[in-house]
């Protein structure tokens, strides 16, 4: 499958990637196999492809904060899917937003999702 994410340049000599992806256009990716593909085509009609497998950098832990001063995390609701044998999609629902993650199955021992509560108040000036 072509993608948005990649296309041969003028000539066809160069293949130009995208230099920022969306969320939204990672989770395809991922959802699509990790293969990034480009179709060469001569006329119109297809005569090859590029493609090439697609790792994605570990993500920063998925950390949700309780809105009030040391008050509790939110409630989250975790999906997890595994969406070929080298990725999981984390789904997260929480503190009225939904995050996504995409992590290789190899860094899933040190991603974290957190749940965490509230800034403590500030405290009284010293003298």
């Amino acid at each position: 499958m072509a993608t948005p994410l990649a296309r041969l340049g003028r000539g066809g000599a160069v293949v130009r990637l995208a230099e920022q992806v969306s969320a939204e256009a990672a989770v395809a990716l991922a959802r699509g196999g990790s293969r990034l593909e480009v179709p060469i085509r001569i006329s119109g009609r297809p005569l090859a492809g590029l493609a090439w497998p697609v790792s994605f950098e570990q993500p920063a832990d998925l950390v949700l904060e309780g809105p009030a001063p040391s008050g509790p995390g939110p409630d989250l609701a975790v999906a997890v899917e595994r969406l070929d044998p080298g990725h999981l999609l984390y789904s997260v629902i929480g503190a009225g937003r939904t995050l996504q993650a995409i992590v290789e199955r190899i860094d899933a021992g040190s991603f974290r999702v957190v749940s965490r509560g509230g800034r403590g108040a500030a405290g009284a000036p010293g003298s």
